[in-house]
């Protein structure tokens, strides 16, 4: 994560940029997925979030976001 928000933060001379981009989080622990949010947004993101992968799958029939986080367990 501090990679991404790093990089979102070097293309503009160390200052935030406001990216009009969608990342789709999809996590079931709603802490992390809060922290997530927060730090994406706070770098500029827009962020969708999805408590299950039923419901991303619904979801992603009507929406294309420009990139996904997601936990896979098994």
């Amino acid at each position: 994560m501090s990679r991404l928000i790093s990089a979102n933060r070097g293309m503009n001379g160390g200052k935030s940029r406001k990216l009009s981009h969608e990342i789709m989080v999809i996590e079931d622990d709603i802490n992390l997925a809060e922290l997530l949010k927060y730090e994406l947004m706070d770098s500029g993101f827009h962020v969708s979030y999805l408590n299950s992968g039923r419901k991303a799958f619904q979801k992603l029939q009507t929406s294309s976001p420009d990139a996904i986080v997601l936990d896979i367990l098994f």
